[in-house]
């Protein structure tokens, strides 16, 4: 499942009541018809996961060469 929208559009909340971080201040949740309060959270947060996406996941201080030649272009020091 993904979870994709605009800045601000409740990704980051819609995860933490998920995850049982967060209760929700109205109605309910249901996972397979059964209502996410029942459910153990350390249960649930062994048995889900979840993945971030970060606007840079690494920086690079040198180009990178793209080549079909092995090792050539490999980063050093």
């Amino acid at each position: 499942m993904s979870i994709v929208g605009h800045r601000g559009s409740g990704k980051s909340t819609l995860a933490e009541l998920l995850l049982k971080l967060r209760e929700p201040t109205s109605g309910s949740i249901r996972l397979n018809g059964i209502s996410l309060s029942e459910i153990d959270a350390a249960w649930l947060r062994q048995h889900a996961h979840s993945s971030t996406s970060l606007p840079s996941l690494f920086w690079m201080r040198r180009p990178l060469h793209l080549t079909k030649e092995p090792n050539a272009g490999c980063l050093t020091g």
